[in-house]
Parts: structure tokens; C-alpha cells; sequence
């Protein structure tokens, strides 16, 4: 302590008794020092340059992974440049691009799966590495650099389609349904990268939580189990009552580093109605599920919303051990692999369909649905015979209960077939031409075809549907083999140029597509609008200090027309405490010369001040364009739009001589609107 107190005294003393210029030299120094050391130091926790030096001997291009037979998403995006400028950073962790991909190189994928090959070691991995991972959740999900994540829990916006329709018990066709969502903590390793004091630090911190949900809701008493200290007959019981967490199994999980330790740091928490449970770092840090088991009946709703009350519980108790969930305003809640990054939410409804189940067709439509069919792991126990499991396929993108909506009106739809089917009906064989957001599925059933039947064309036509024939057929230009065609030059440079003339005429079509042409006539008349005889117009004014009952609008014309204060079509709205005056009007005026002004000259009686001090909210001739874009010069049709006239003394009578002109707007729809332009000069 002595040495900085007599360290700071020198720092004073020199500072007293040297030359300004010297102490401004002083303290640059000491600033420029501080901001090398900070520079530095944020070097060397994100990038790896220095660490790396002395570590990677190799060039990036000798390290590069053989990803040549590999098929997952990592592999088709990853590039040996990329790989070079990712390879020197690092999460201040310690997590790098070649623990990121390290599950990709050892698993290589199938063609016909979307598997990402990727996983995330920390909060930082997603940011740090976004060259790899953006590109591959926006392949994934369709998800944009610039989107938001957003949430919302509110289980009273669900519809459930089948509660409505009491015609049929939906147990019949659903047997069980799942819910789930995973989560990671804030400020922690994930478990592809955590330590085993990290690892038992974070199952600590989320037991305490565990055990204050336990006592704050009857619904979640229950049990916390550590699986280090489990003997083989609560194992025995949990893995019969289906919430035993398991040792991960598939190469995926263990090459990513998931399973290291295990049972170590692991735990399982279930209600004493073992309807809701919860996994501690397996894949993630927690996974929360609830459930209805086979033998209950199902009830959805109670299934969803016990989950979203438990989550939120525990959330609050989380809250008072200092922990909370990580989260990124882009992508929403964040996970070990990016399969579940957003919302981290699954929904599984196990559906039993015997006649859709036989249908080939069935993959098809669980696309067109967008949703993802899974594998029954028994097919051969009785009760899951000809019976799918179908869930969510986004996990982002969405808020939580748009997504659980999707799943339910796409099990109403495959329900609905399932029962149209039962009663004769035949799905239609053009399934896949019907487009995946609006998906309709023609089945006709018997009572319907005995009534198209009654006509020799809707027999002809019935009987043509059901043919079963292959159209190609009828194709009069049949193509040629590839093995009996030879490429020319000549043939290419013809193929270039008609390629490349065809693609100017569609760049030119469309260019003037995109920007038509606007003219501008001006008419003297325009009899087709119907407005030959009289113009309409359109006024919205405030008149701030004279009341309703004495204020009115007066019509004076070169043809004698003279109407005061009894304008059809006017509607007047008290202001400033029923001092003012808001007059919403729409008349017609002659197509000569003329006026019309606010005044109080219909009135009786006339108010003892006179202060005309007014404000113009719209004023309008002819057509309104509301609703048209791309008009040029749109002020020209409203230039009184919003004029104040405050400042002006409260005594003197306010004039507005303006010039109309007709204009013609034609869109390309040939709508066409007889709108007016005008302007204005104030006296």
C-alpha cells in the first residue's frame, strides 16, 4: 500500500511543480498505456492470434478438415478461406472454429437430412463464429441477418380445433402429446465445452431452483435426483414412468463432447403426477418437458399450459439464485446445437391414423403442412400400430405460440382426412401441386359421388380422375438421351446468344414493368368522370374559438347559387372545451367561379368575439387518392393539408384564393381516379 501512496505523491507533486506541457505529456502517455492494455487484452480473450502462434504450427490450409464425402450443412458451406479467417479466433472461453465443426467432421450426414455439423461452446460461439453459423440457420430456418426473436407465453391465444366439434372423441386419434423446450444458462460453458466443476456448479445452481418450485406449487411437488447417487431400483422405477435421462447414445452427441463425465453432474427432476419433468445437463444445461402418458387421456390443453406455468415459475426461482437463461435479442434463447436456437421448443403429438398411415402420400403432406413426421421407436406394440409422432419443424422465426398453433390446426387437418377417409373418401393424386400455405385436400365421399354420378359428363369425368395413367404419354416432344446427343461449338455460341438476347427482352420487360411511364395531360373538361356538372369537395377544419352553434360553411357562385350555413353531408365536433369547432364537411360546387368560406353568418345570434383563428386538416377537390402510390407531386392535391393559421390577430377575416385543375391517375390496373390539383395564395 505504501508503494502506490508514495507513487500517487510523486504523481502529485510532479503535476504541481512542472510545466503544463509536461503533465499533458504525463497523462497522454498513461491514457494511451490504458488503452493498449485494454486493446490487448480484448485481443486476447476473442482472437487467438497470440495464442495461437505458439499452438498451431500449421497454416490454415494444412489444418483444413476432408470434407469431400460429407453432407451435412456445415460441410457445404464451410470453405478453406472461411476456415482461415475463423481459425485464429477464440470465445473467452477457449472455444474455437475447430471445436465448432468437430462434430460435423466426425459425423458426415445424409444427403436426404438437414444435420447442421455444428455445435455452440458458449454464449460467444454464435457472434464469434457468425460467419459459419449465420449462413446455416438462414439455410435452415429461412431466417434473415436482420430479424428479431421474439416470445410470447400467452396460452389463452390458443385455439384448439377439436374442443368445438363434438361429433367424435379426438382420443380416438391422438394418443399422447409432449412438450418440451431446451435452455442454457447465462455466463456459463454449454456441455460441449464445460469443465467438471462448471459442469457441477450449474447442476447446483439449478437444484437450488428446483427446490423452491417444489415448495411454491402443489402442482410441481416432487423430486430432484441426482443420477450419481441413484440406486438400480429408482432407475428401474423412473426409466418404466419414461423420464430416466439417459447417457447419449448417437456419434453426434458423443463426439461433441456431451457425454464426457457422465453420470457427473447430472440430474433428473419429476412431479409426484410425473407429468412434468426436467433433464440437467445432457445436451443442454436443462431441458423441461410435460406430458400426457399413453394411459391418461389426453387433454392438450392442460398438457401446454401446466408446461408454460412451470417454466415461468421456475424462471422466478432461477432468478433468486442469480442465474437466468442465455439469450440474444437475434436469435432468441441459445443452444448447444442450432437446431433449437429461437424459441428452443418442441411439440410432439403422437397420432394414430391406420388408413392415412398406409397412404404413400403421407410424407408429402407432412411437408405441405410443414411440419416433421418421426419414427415410432415400437411400431409392433399394441396401441402404437399405424401411428406417426408429429411435431414442429421451426423452432424460429416464431413466437411460442404460433408455433404450438401450427402443430394443432396441422393434427385438426390430418385428423380431418383420417375421418374422410373412414367414411369412403379418396385423397386427391395431385398432392403435390397444392400450394404448402393453403393446403386443401379434395376427397370425395359416397354421398357425393351419387350425386355427380347423376350425369353422363360427371361420369366420364369420375372415371378419368380415377384412371390410373402416366400423362407423359401425351408429350409429342420427347427428348432425346443425353447418350445419343454431342455438344457443338456452334451449337453453344447459338444457345449463348439466345439465352443472352431472351434475357435482355425479360430485363427490359420487366425494368419497364417495375417504372411505367407517368404522363401528365391537362383537360379543360373531364365528361367521363362524371363530374361534369359539379366538383366534390372534401374539407376538414378546426376554428379553435368560435363554438358549433354559431360557426357554419357558406357556397356563393357566379350562377347564383347562395347557401349559408346548411350544407348537407357536415358534421360538426365540439373542441378546446365546446370553444372550438371541428367541421367535417363534403359538398359539391358549380364548375364556375366562386367561394365558400366559414363564417357565422347562419347563426341568429352571433358570438361576442369573433376570433376566426383556424387550423386546416385536409382539403381536398375531385377523387381521392388515398391508397395509390407512385404519384408525382402528391402534395399538389392537398397543399392546405395540415396548415396552421394561429398566429395571425384574432380580428382580421382570413382569404384563400386558389386555382384548380383537373388531373386524370390511371394505375396499371386501368383504375382510373378524376382528382384535382390547386394551389393557393393567402391574403
Amino acid at each position: 500500500m505504501s508503494n502506490y501512496s508514495n507513487f500517487f505523491r510523486s504523481l502529485l507533486h510532479f503535476g504541481t511543480n512542472q510545466p503544463k506541457w509536461k503533465l499533458t505529456v504525463l497523462v497522454s502517455s498513461v491514457g494511451f498505456s490504458t488503452a493498449g492494455f485494454l486493446w490487448h487484452r480484448h485481443q486476447y480473450h476473442h482472437y487467438a492470434s497470440s495464442y495461437s502462434l505458439h499452438l498451431k504450427r500449421y497454416p490454415a490450409a494444412a489444418e483444413y478438415p476432408q470434407l469431400t464425402k460429407h453432407a451435412n450443412l456445415m460441410a457445404r458451406q464451410l470453405t478453406p478461406q472461411m476456415y482461415a479467417k475463423l481459425r485464429d479466433r477464440i470465445t473467452p472461453s477457449g472455444y474455437t472454429i475447430d471445436d465448432v465443426i468437430q462434430v460435423g467432421v466426425d459425423n458426415p450426414g445424409a444427403p436426404n437430412r438437414q444435420y447442421f455439423g455444428v455445435s455452440a461452446g458458449d454464449e460467444e460461439s454464435y457472434k464469434m463464429f457468425s460467419d459459419l453459423f449465420d449462413p446455416l440457420i438462414r439455410i435452415r430456418y429461412n431466417y434473415g441477418l436482420d430479424a428479431r426473436q421474439y416470445h410470447d407465453t400467452d396460452t389463452t391465444k390458443l385455439r384448439f380445433p377439436f374442443e368445438s366439434d363434438n361429433t367424435f372423441d379426438i382420443n380416438k386419434y391422438i394418443l399422447s402429446s409432449r412438450i418440451r423446450i431446451t435452455r442454457n444458462l447465462s455466463g456459463y460453458t454449454f456441455p460441449t465445452f464445460t469443465t467438471r466443476a462448471e459442469r457441477r456448479r450449474v447442476e447446483g445452481k439449478l437444484n437450488k431452483a428446483f427446490q423452491q418450485l417444489i415448495k411454491e406449487d402443489n402442482q410441481f411437488n416432487g423430486n430432484y435426483y441426482r443420477l450419481s447417487m441413484m440406486d438400480e431400483e429408482l432407475q428401474k422405477n423412473l426409466a418404466n414412468d419414461g423420464v430416466l435421462l439417459y447417457k447419449p447414445q448417437t456419434m453426434s452427441w458423443l463426439s461433441s463432447g456431451v457425454a464426457r463425465d457422465w453420470p457427473d453432474g447430472r440430474a433428473v427432476y419429476v412431479n409426484n403426477d410425473k407429468n412434468i419433468f426436467a433433464w440437467i445437463n445432457q445436451k443442454d444445461h436443462l431441458r423441461f418437458i410435460s406430458w400426457s402418458t399413453n394411459n391418461a387421456k389426453n387433454n392438450l390443453r392442460s398438457v401446454i399450459t401446466k408446461f408454460f406455468q412451470g417454466i415461468s415459475l421456475l424462471e422466478n426461482t432461477m432468478k433468486n439464485e442469480g442465474i437466468s437463461f442465455a439469450h440474444d435479442d437475434h436469435f432468441g434463447y441459445l443452444t448447444t446445437c442450432p437446431a433449437n436456437i429461437g424459441t428452443g421448443l418442441k411439440i410432439n403429438i403422437y397420432l394414430k391414423l391406420p388408413l392415412l398411415t398406409k397412404d404413400l402420400r403421407l410424407p408429402t403432406i407432412i411437408k405441405n403442412l410443414n411440419l416433421t413426421m418421426e419414427e415410432i421407436m415400437d411400431p409392433d406394440i399394441e396401441g402404437f400400430k399405424d401411428c406417426i409422432d408429429i411435431s414442429n419443424r421451426d423452432r424460429i422465426g416464431k413466437t411460442e405460440i404460433e408455433i404450438i398453433q401450427h402443430v394443432l390446426d396441422g393434427v385438426a387437418k390430418l385428423v380431418e382426412i383420417e375421418r374422410k377417409l373412414e367414411a369412403g373418401g379418396k385423397l386427391d393424386e395431385y398432392l403435390r401441386q397444392v400450394n404448402p400455405s393453403d393446403v386443401i385436400y379434395e376427397i370425395q365421399t359416397d354421398e357425393t359421388l351419387q350425386t355427380e354420378e347423376k350425369g353422363i359428363l360427371a361420369k366420364i369425368l369420375n372415371s378419368l380422375l380415377n384412371m390410373q395413367f402416366d400423362i407423359r404419354r401425351f408429350d409429342i416432344y420427347r427428348k432425346i438421351p443425353k447418350d445419343l446427343t454431342q455438344p457443338t461449338t456452334t451449337g453453344a455460341a447459338i444457345s449463348i446468344i439466345c439465352v443472352s438476347f431472351i434475357s435482355i427482352l425479360i430485363f427490359i420487360e420487366l425494368y419497364y414493368f417495375i417504372t411505367p411511364e407517368v404522363v401528365s395531360e391537362l383537360f379543360v373538361d373531364i365528361p367521363e368522370s362524371g363530374q361534369a356538372d359539379r366538383i366534390p369537395v372534401h374539407i376538414d377544419i378546426s376554428v379553435l374559438n368560435i363554438a358549433c352553434q354559431y360557426v357554419g360553411i357558406d357556397i356563393q357562385d357566379d350562377l347564383g347559387r347562395h347557401e349559408v350555413g346548411f350544407i348537407d353531408n357536415t358534421l360538426k365536433t365540439p373542441e378546446n372545451n365546446g370553444l372550438g369547432c371541428r367541421i367535417n364537411a363534403s359538398f359539391k360546387i358549380n364548375r364556375v367561379p366562386g367561394n365558400f368560406h366559414i363564417s357565422t353568418h347562419s347563426s341568429n345570434i352571433q358570438p361576442e368575439y369573433g376570433d376566426m383563428k383556424h387550423v386546416i386538416h385536409e382539403l381536398t377537390f375531385g377523387d381521392s387518392i388515398k391508397g395509390f402510390r407512385r404519384i408525382p407531386n402528391r402534395k399538389a392535391f392537398h397543399p392546405l393539408r395540415r396548415f396552421n393559421n394561429t398566429n395571425r390577430p384574432s380580428h382580421i377575416s382570413h382569404d384563400y384564393l386558389m386555382k384548380i385543375v383537373p388531373t386524370i391517375y390511371e394505375d396499371l390496373g386501368y383504375v382510373r381516379r378524376y382528382p384535382y390539383q390547386f394551389t393557393f395564395v393567402y391574403r
